[in-house]
């Protein structure tokens, strides 16, 4: 017989280790070592106005502003690369063109060895030595043929050497960064007259890695309206694969780079165009105009009635969702890549195929990742592993703190020694990564290399300094998929975010209630931003329906939008939020051992306390059931029992773990969810009684539920969604995080043996307890049994 306290003690070690693993920990070491922070890539140090660059309007033509956000032009460390993709009409691709960048370097940067190189296609444009100072601009000639119809691929490579320190903290002093608003492409040729959806293509992204949607609807609108348009808006982000779409609600055209959407019956839309406004010929969904600027384009969905404009609407959704991007190879995997490849079963996808660049590195700090997505039903769990096949090259004399790092998702899932007097080879060496390091939809893979040597003491100048290659990794390593477990489940933000799947079978085609108290014009716009990046990142066009009542009945989907003073309060309490006791950060973090504990064990279903109630009412059952003369012998097992389970949950209860205290019949009460007072929105999630996914996007104040939907729908932000709460900061940094404690399955694939096997086996990976606790329940029923039967033989022989 063993003692709970054991028990707790031998959990302990497992839950340090997870604890100092985690995140924030590891950013708190981070600092604590005395690693310079990278500035903020949001802005140029400009010492004087004088030395600012020349305003746009002297590139010489109209500049096409490239699509990206300051983040993916922050080029940091010792090398550092991006693969962008952009659009190129015919008419733009059947001339040469010029590459214009506004960029900046830090005055740690040694100019006669830090560079930054640009291809397009894969083919070589051209080079610029990184001299610090004030931003500057520089241009690269683009040859006719480089650029073709459709996707292409630009590449971007940042290297940098530092001008008087060879150790590794010094990289973390080195930077570039491109001014998204100042740079671009500039093509001789103007747009031809008639317009198409092409046109609306070159757009995606413009405005520093967003894109304007401003839908334009007749006065007097109603709801059935705004619905309608929102489907329209999410075909277009699947469409034109708007990665960070921002939509807006207004009566009259947006200003800057961006679409005006106009939907409605063709006599409203006349009247809100003018009489020169477009007519749609028969059979044609859309007609794509000119906008006030050649930046800004238009896309008129009409019809003669309200039957009309649906079934116009409807056949845009489906031809806007059933074309396929075309372009060169570079430029399509590029695009592929931005989203993250989808990686099934049984195949091996190489890293350069996930937009990994090879090539060797002289210096001593290098890191890089790629993107990959896992399917909305995926179930992460301990059952298995996917396996990185890695291939690389290393120099002798490396320091002996010199190691190969590699993360999934932050998570280190292998580390790989370098220190070698001697030069070696790494072939084929399978580094597993645990399933567990997973989620639904985008993942990252980052391999971190540190490579002190000890010639770095010398710190040779750099006029001098030799450019051995440290460390070279094979483009061919590759990762193998083996099948994986599918199937629904919630709450779990990534679930949703990713696409959340529906039932294979049963399927009513409900669309999803998107909760707007008084129908607030602000709140109106982040739920239309945010169904807009589902479709993205899913490539669903699902029904919307706007409401500003909560729903009498939770048996369909529902998202609320708003600010924490404007939100039901009973849509608060059920989804047990507390927006009232606003807590200090001080001491007010979860636990990192209740985190790691949660994660150990995993959600605790409905199913899970029945089979708690069964297990432990066996026992229970027996003493009502065996004859008089068993019954001392099974009271008294029966009060052990007791005792044990009070006992464990007396010990359990100072640990946390709610899943195990749940197993063993105490009952669950979780405290509400209270946001510290740095958090600015709340992404929270919960099962309704009905069978309806019920989650809150909500921010400190309604004014301020744009901003936050803004930072959430940033791709560095959208693919940590996860768990069943999050809180967030103003500039997306993640504060606190609940894990769910009661998940529900659901089918999303028909049925095969294979993939139950697999959802069984995960189900019990990620509930241990219940596995442990019925091996244990199993033993002492034995050994009962056997008690008893021995007892009985015994007397009857007598």
């Amino acid at each position: 017989m063993f003692k709970s306290s054991t028990l707790a003690l031998a959990l302990l070690p497992s839950i340090l280790l997870a604890g100092l693993s985690s995140t924030a920990l590891a950013q708190t070491l981070g600092q604590a070592a005395g690693q310079p922070a990278a500035p903020a890539p949001f802005r140029f140090n400009t010492t004087s106005s004088a030395t600012a660059p020349a305003p746009l309007a002297d590139v010489g033509g109209t500049l096409r502003k490239i699509a990206a956000s300051p983040y993916d032009l922050f080029f940091d460390g010792e090398f550092a690369s991006r693969k962008l993709s952009f659009f190129a009409r015919p008419d733009e691709a059947s001339s040469a063109a010029r590459l214009v960048l506004t960029l900046q370097t830090t005055i740690s940067a040694a100019p006669e060895r830090s560079n930054l190189t640009i291809q397009i296609n894969g083919r070589d444009i051209g080079a610029t030595n990184l001299v610090a100072g004030d931003p500057r601009r520089v241009t690269f000639d683009i040859p006719a043929g480089v650029i073709q119809p459709g996707y292409n691929a630009v590449a971007i490579a940042a290297s940098h050497r530092h001008r008087v320190d060879c150790s590794v903290e010094a990289t973390y002093e080195l930077w570039t960064k491109i001014d998204p608003a100042q740079s671009g492409f500039v093509f001789p040729s103007a747009e031809a007259g008639n317009l198409t959806m092409i046109d609306l293509m070159p757009l995606a992204g413009t405005r520093e890695g967003r894109t304007n949607l401003r839908v334009i609807l007749p006065k007097g609108a109603q709801m059935a309206d705004y619905d309608r348009a929102l489907n329209v808006v999410q075909a277009l982000a699947i469409t034109g694969n708007l990665n960070h779409p921002q939509v807006e609600f207004g009566a009259t055209p947006g200003t800057g780079a961006g679409i005006d959407i106009y939907v409605g019956v063709s006599k409203d839309i006349a009247a809100l165009l003018g009489a020169g406004a477009p007519v749609l010929a028969s059979g044609e969904a859309a007609i794509v105009a000119a906008g006030a600027t050649p930046e800004r384009k238009r896309l008129i969905i009409s019809g003669l009635d309200t039957a009309d404009l649906d079934a116009k609407t409807q056949q845009f959704v489906q031809q806007a969702t059933q074309e396929r991007p075309v372009g060169t190879p570079e430029g399509l995997a590029a695009l592929t890549n931005m989203k993250g490849r989808l990686l099934v079963p049984g195949e091996k996808v190489a890293l350069s195929d996930l937009g990994f660049t090879a090539k060797p590195f002289d210096g001593r700090l290098v890191q890089s990742k790629v993107n990959f997505t896992m399917p909305s039903d995926f179930y992460p769990g301990a059952y298995s592993s996917m396996s990185f096949h890695l291939n690389a090259l290393y120099v002798g004399g490396l320091s002996p703190d010199a190691v190969l790092t590699v993360k999934a998702n932050d998570k280190v899932v292998a580390n790989i020694p370098l220190s070698s007097p001697r030069g070696g080879a790494i072939r084929d060496q399978r580094l597993p990564i645990p399933f567990t390091a997973l989620r639904p939809g985008q993942n990252t893979l980052q391999i971190e290399a540190r490579l002190p040597s000890k010639l770095d003491a010398a710190c040779e100048s750099v006029d001098k300094a030799t450019s051995t290659a440290r460390l070279s990794i094979d483009g061919n390593s590759y990762l193998d998929i083996p099948n994986y477990a599918r199937v629904g489940r919630y709450p779990d933000i990534a679930a949703l975010t990713s696409g959340l799947p529906a039932p294979v079978e049963g399927e009513t085609g409900a669309a999803t209630t998107l909760l707007v108290p008084n129908y607030n014009a602000q709140s109106m716009d982040a739920a239309a931003t945010f169904v807009a990046k589902m479709a993205y990142a899913s490539s669903q066009v699902k029904p919307m329906q706007y409401t500003s009542l909560l729903p009498a009945m939770d048996t369909t989907n529902l998202i609320a939008f708003g600010g924490y003073d404007t939100l039901p309060s009973e849509l608060v309490s059920r989804m047990n939020l507390d927006f009232v006791n606003i807590r200090n950060m001080a001491g007010s973090a979860a636990s990192p051992y209740e985190v790691a504990a949660l994660e150990n064990f995993g959600p605790q279903s409905d199913m899970q306390r029945q089979m708690t109630t069964s297990v432990v009412g066996t026992a229970v059952d027996l003493s009502q059931t065996a004859g008089s003369f068993l019954a001392a012998p099974v009271e008294r097992s029966a009060d052990m029992l007791q005792a044990i389970r009070t006992k464990a949950v007396s010990e359990l209860s100072k640990l946390n773990i709610a899943p195990l205290r749940a197993l063993l019949g105490d009952e669950i009460k979780p405290e509400a969810f209270s946001p510290t007072a740095e958090t600015t929105l709340v992404i929270a999630q919960n099962a309704g009684g009905n069978g309806g996914l019920w989650t809150v996007v909500a921010s400190k104040s309604a004014s301020g539920i744009v901003a936050g939907t803004d930072v959430l729908t940033d791709l560095n932000v959208w693919n940590t969604l996860g768990g069943s709460v999050q809180a967030f900061s103003e500039t997306g940094i993640k504060l606190d995080q609940q894990l769910a404690t009661n998940q529900t399955l659901y089918r999303t694939q028909p049925f095969s043996l294979s993939n139950m096997r697999l959802v069984t086996a995960s189900w019990l990976a990620n509930n241990a307890a219940v596995y442990i606790f019925a091996l244990l329940t199993a033993a002492i029923l034995l050994g009962l049994g056997t008690y008893m039967v021995l007892t009985t033989g015994r007397r009857n022989h007598g």
